[in-house]
C-alpha cells in the first residue's frame, strides 16, 4: 500500500540534542522525520481503528497484528510537479561564490600524503581553482538523481534545491518558532525559568510525505493520524504513484581501470545504522574488505556526513528506547567487487534497506525503513586515473 500524508499543523520530531527547559532553550525538529516516526505514525493509526486489537503484552510478538508492518521508503513528493524530492548526494559541492545552484561531483585520486585515513583513494575537488563547501542540508529532485545515479562526466553538475526549498523558490518546510512555558502539575500555574523555545515545521501545501509499505492488512484507504511530537495532526490517503525505481537498460557500463573489477556507489536515501559508527559491520576496519550476501567487496572510499541521534518510544514498555547514532540520509559509499557479480550488485542493494540490526531490535531497522540505498555508477574520470582496489 502507498499513502500520501499531508501534515494539518506544524510538525515536530525532536532531534537528539539534550533538551531542558531553562537551559538549552531550543529545541529543532529533524527534517524531513525519519522513517520510524512514519512507521509508529501508521501503526498507531491502524490501533486507533481497531482498539479491541490493542494489547501492550502481544506488541511485537507473533500475536501482534501490525508485526508485519514493513515500510518499503519514506520520500518527500511535490504533488504539483509529481516529482520526488531527495537529500543531495554528500559526494556533490558547491563552488564558495555559487549563484546558479550547480553540485559538482568529487574526483577520486590516489592518497599521496601520510595519514590515519583509512583508504588508499580521496574525494578530491573538481579542480584547483575554486573554493568548494560541502552540499550537506540541500536537496534535489528526481531527474537529477537519476543523472547523478547513472554516472556524471567532463564536469556534468547537478542543479540542486536551496535549503528547505523547493519549486518557484516556495520552501519544502518553513522553520516557526513556538515559545513556551513549564506548568507546575500541582499548582497549575507558570514555573520560574522554565521558559523555551520550539523549532517546528511547516511543510508546504505543494508537498506531502509519500510511503510505501505492507504488512498491515485493515489499515483505511484515507483518515487521520498522529505524526511527530505533541500529537499533532495529519491526513493520509492511498495512491496508486508508483514508488521511485532508478532502473535504466544500460544501469551497469561501468567505466574501470581494472578489467577483473568494477567500482559502484551505493547512495543513502534514508538514514542507516551501523554498528560501527559510519562502517558497516561487515566490512573489516583494518582492511576495509568484507562480504554481504555471498559477495565479497572492498570498500575504496566515502562522502559521510553528520551523524544522527535518534531513539524513540517503546510502546510495549512504556520507555524510551536507546538512542544510537545513525549515518545521515545522502551519505555515499564507493565499493569495488569482481565484474562477474556486478549483475548481481542490483538485486542485493538497488533499492534496499541496509542496516545493521543491534540485538533484540523490534521491529528491526530495515523494517522501518532506515537504510534505503540505489546502486550508482562510477563515470570514468579522463583526467585522472585511479587504480581499483
Amino acid at each position: 500500500m502507498r499513502v500520501l500524508i499531508q501534515p494539518l499543523d506544524l510538525l515536530f520530531v525532536r532531534d537528539g540534542k539534550p533538551f531542558s527547559m531553562g537551559e538549552d532553550v531550543t529545541a529543532q525538529s529533524v527534517f524531513p522525520p525519519p522513517p520510524s516516526t512514519f512507521y509508529g505514525a501508521l501503526r498507531s493509526a491502524y490501533f486507533g481503528t481497531n482498539p479491541n486489537e490493542f494489547t501492550p503484552r502481544q506488541l511485537n510478538t507473533d500475536d501482534d497484528p501490525t508485526v508485519s508492518l514493513t515500510v518499503r521508503g519514506v520520500h518527500v513528493y511535490d504533488v504539483e510537479k509529481k516529482h520526488f524530492i531527495f537529500p543531495i548526494p554528500l559526494d556533490l559541492v558547491i563552488k564558495e561564490d555559487d549563484s546558479e545552484r550547480q553540485a559538482y561531483e568529487l574526483q577520486m585520486k590516489e592518497r599521496n600524503f601520510s595519514s590515519n585515513y583509512p583508504f588508499r583513494t580521496i574525494l578530491a575537488p573538481p579542480d584547483e581553482q575554486n573554493m568548494y563547501r560541502s552540499a550537506e542540508g540541500k536537496y534535489i529532485n528526481e531527474k537529477e538523481l537519476k543523472k547523478y545515479l547513472q554516472g556524471l562526466r567532463n564536469n556534468e553538475h547537478i542543479r540542486y534545491l536551496p535549503p528547505e526549498e523547493g519549486a518557484d523558490e516556495q520552501p519544502i518546510a518553513k522553520t516557526e518558532m513556538k515559545i513556551g512555558i513549564a506548568i507546575d502539575r500541582r499548582t497549575r500555574t507558570a514555573e520560574e525559568s522554565k521558559l523555551y523555545r520550539m523549532g517546528m515545521k511547516r511543510l508546504h501545501p505543494a508537498y506531502r510525505f509519500f510511503v510505501d509499505f505492507d504488512g498491515l492488512d485493515g489499515l483505511k484507504d484515507s483518515g487521520l493520524l498522529r505524526l511527530g511530537g505533541e500529537g499533532r495532526t495529519a491526513f493520509y490517503s492511498k495512491t496508486e504513484i508508483e514508488p521511485p525505481t532508478f532502473a535504466w537498460p544500460d544501469y551497469h557500463r561501468n567505466s574501470s581501470s581494472s578489467p577483473s573489477r568494477q567500482l559502484f556507489k551505493l547512495y543513502f536515501a534514508a538514514p542507516t545504522y551501523f554498528a560501527n559508527g559510519w562502517l558497516p559491520s561487515w566490512i573489516d576496519p583494518e582492511t576495509m574488505s568484507g562480504e554481504y550476501q555471498g559477495i565479497k567487496l572492498d570498500l575504496v572510499t566515502a562522502a559521510v556526513g553528520k551523524y544522527m541521534a535518534l531513539g524513540g518510544f517503546d510502546m510495549k514498555e512504556r520507555y524510551p528506547k536507546p538512542m544510537r547514532r545513525f549515518v545521515g540520509a545522502g551519505s555515499v559509499y564507493y565499493f569495488a567487487v569482481s565484474s562477474e557479480h556486478i549483475e548481481e550488485v542490483t538485486t542485493i542493494f538497488h533499492g534496499q534497506c541496509i542496516c545493521d540490526e543491534p540485538q533484540w531490535t523490534k521491529p528491526t531497522y530495515a523494517q522501518q525503513g532506515f537504510g534505503l540505498c540505489y546502486v550508482g555508477k562510477v563515470a570514468a574520470n579522463e583526467t585522472d586515473e585511479t587504480s581499483v582496489v
